[in-house]
């Protein structure tokens, strides 16, 4: 009977032992997760456009209408030039400048990414351009400042349809448009010039295009955008960094605001104007020594509220544009150290950094496909790269949601087996430790007092 108790103590013993060696939930010790990237962007480079052979290009700091068109097929490459400082009369308060163009505007086949081929060569400049949203039809500012229609069907052999002469109805004097735009929906296009003058035209028939409205700034105007809800428009320019206006009625628009460059001093000027898809917000690119990039929310136009940017940019900002779902903005900074720096910007409010390519020289321009997720940057040197990007999905805030992964919920639902297992395994250990040492002194009890009754 002491044999039997004991190996019966034995088991209480280690079945109590066992149960406190069990590890409870909090204590298992978890998966290693991966660190996820500081950013959701993955920029690859797939091909490039190198256009050296057969142009003579001048060293260039500026590109001027690279444009993509609506469907990414084309790109048109824009054309190169430099700005010197010239002793010509002086307007707005500002030194005019000297520009010198180079090189050929060419448009490019980009249907296969990674083998662009050279579509139309044509030596004619233009300072701006804008496709109708069908891609039917190409508006562009030629070099005399005039504006001109053609039809792009054949995009091999652009033909020419009508030109706008760009001249104030009081005077008749002939001036230059700088920058045209053609709405989302394609009904109109809004034009800016040199001089001052905005011109909204009908284009619902681009062959007999309707002046609707002539308004005079008396400022230099350098860009123009539309917002894609087509409510109002946004145009940059010298000794302003934004001007707004309502297009509620595109035969009278009004007004909204004008704002000034931040510490607003003589010789500062805004350049470029991109605006998110969702209009809620647009960004500034300028040409000054600080406060070269700018983010305003635009939820009310009439009142822009500046946006904190992540850093100061004090060197100049060659451009700006916005990716086609809003959540990256690229800019180019010129001078010592020029590049393209891409921001995630899926919450304007908290832009962050996501990637830098450096230039070859002192230049950089760049633009969005607006069909695909694709970046074309010119980095100088007469080469122009073509990436694809695309977002991490283990990044958080990024445009895919994250997947679970598959193998690692198997392996924490077998942690969480393998944990009730145990803590059951010593639950049910106890008990039947227990019921075995009652179960052998209940016997020798028996066996006692079966002696005891022979």
């Amino acid at each position: 009977m002491k044999i039997t108790m004991m190996m019966g103590a034995l088991l209480l013993l280690g079945a109590i032992a066992t149960g406190s060696q069990a590890k409870p939930a909090s204590q298992i010790i978890p998966l290693s997760t991966e660190t996820p990237p500081s950013t959701g962007l993955v920029l690859t480079k797939k091909g490039k456009i190198n256009f050296s052979s057969g142009i003579d290009l001048p060293p260039y700091n500026h590109v001027r209408a690279m444009t993509f068109s609506p469907d990414g097929r084309y790109i048109n490459t824009g054309v190169r030039f430099t700005i010197e400082e010239s002793n010509k009369a002086v307007r707005d308060g500002e030194e005019l400048h000297d520009i010198q163009y180079g090189g050929e505007y060419i448009t490019y086949d980009i249907s296969q990414f990674n083998q662009p081929v050279e579509v139309e060569k044509t030596a004619v400049f233009n300072y701006d351009n804008s496709f109708t949203p069908d891609g039917r039809h190409l508006v562009r500012v030629d070099v005399n400042g005039q504006i001109v229609i053609e039809n792009v069907e054949d995009m091999k052999h652009p033909a020419y349809v009508m030109s706008l002469p760009w001249q104030d109805a009081t005077d008749n004097k002939i001036r230059q448009a700088s920058c045209v735009e053609v709405s989302n929906s394609g009904t109109f296009m809004v034009a800016g010039g040199r001089d001052g003058l905005i011109k909204i035209y009908n284009i619902t028939d681009p062959k007999k295009p309707i002046e609707q409205s002539t308004i005079e700034t008396g400022l230099t105007l350098t860009d123009v955008a539309i917002s894609p809800d087509e409510k109002w428009v946004a145009f940059t320019g010298n000794g302003f960094s934004l001007m707004v206006y309502d297009l509620a009625d595109l035969s009278n628009p009004k007004l909204l605001a004008t704002e000034k460059t931040p510490g607003d001093k003589p010789g500062h000027r805004s350049i470029g104007v991109t605006i998110a898809p969702d209009s809620k917000w647009l960004a500034v690119a300028g040409y000054t020594l600080h406060h070269s990039l700018l983010l305003y929310d635009m939820e009310h136009p009439e009142k822009p509220a500046l946006i904190p940017v992540p850093e100061e940019v004090k060197e100049p900002v060659s451009f700006v544009d916005i990716s086609r779902d809003g959540k990256l903005m690229a800019m180019g900074t010129l001078g010592e150290g020029a590049g393209v720096t891409i921001y995630n910007v899926a919450d304007p409010k908290k832009a962050e950094q996501a990637n830098f390519i450096a230039s070859n020289t002192r230049s950089c321009s760049g633009a969005f496909n607006p069909g695909k997720n694709e970046l074309a940057l010119d980095l100088g040197d007469k080469e122009i790269g073509l990436f694809t990007y695309r977002y991490d999905p283990s990044s958080p805030g990024t445009a895919k949601p994250v997947e679970p992964d598959l193998q690692k919920v198997l392996k924490n639902v077998s942690y969480k087996i393998v944990e009730v297992a145990a803590a059951l395994a010593a639950t049910l250990g106890f008990v039947f430790s227990v019921s075995f040492v009652i179960t052998c002194i209940v016997i020798c009890h028996l066996k006692a007092y079966k002696n005891k009754s022979i």
